[in-house]
């Protein structure tokens, strides 16, 4: 072991990462329990309600400001799984003013309770446009039992479709080795 570095640290969070993956794909199955954000949590931005395509089980509208963030009250002492939604709105010739026809045009970073969780998001680099995106990211709750989310752009403006939240049940070996953070 090297001195000074946080193996026990190192090796919770690669542990976590891998449960959120697994969860992940959990949730997408069985839709069981997961919740939608309702624009009602977000405070800044615009709203855009004329999506040309709808995933299933999404409002099929789209919030987008240079600065955005909405506050989802939640329960303590539980972990929760944030899925974002994204969909670059407008194909060229679609008659959007803003429209993205290259990677880099459109970059964000989302923030949950103050930690990095999307940094430089580029949707069209990702999956195009009007293709939707999905990223899922696993997150404890503030000490006031919130998920503040914040979306803030490098380039263009920030956009969300929805965004949905669940609870992750740690199987019991696990109970011990991750804990909230302090």
């Amino acid at each position: 072991m090297t001195p000074g570095t946080n193996h026990r640290g190192l090796a919770l969070f690669a542990l976590a990462l891998l449960f959120a993956l697994v969860i992940r794909a959990q949730v997408i199955t069985t839709g069981g329990g997961t919740v939608q954000a309702t624009d009602a949590c977000f405070s800044g931005g615009q709203l855009f309600t004329t999506l040309p395509i709808t995933p299933p089980g999404t409002s099929g509208t789209l919030r987008y400001g240079a600065q955005l963030s909405c506050m989802i009250p939640v329960g303590t002492g539980i972990p929760w799984l944030v899925t974002f939604h994204f969909v670059e709105p407008c194909a060229s010739g679609g008659g959007c003013s803003s429209t993205v026809t290259a990677p880099g045009q459109r970059l964000f970073s989302v923030t949950i309770n103050d930690t990095p969780a999307l940094v430089d998001l580029d949707i069209f680099a990702n999956v195009g446009s009007l293709a939707w995106l999905q990223r899922s990211v696993l997150v404890w709750p503030s000490s006031s039992n919130t998920l503040r989310i914040k979306f803030t752009s490098t380039v263009r403006t920030a956009v969300v479709s929805s965004i949905d939240y669940n609870t992750v049940a740690l199987p019991q070996m696990w109970q011990n080795l991750v804990t909230p953070p302090q």
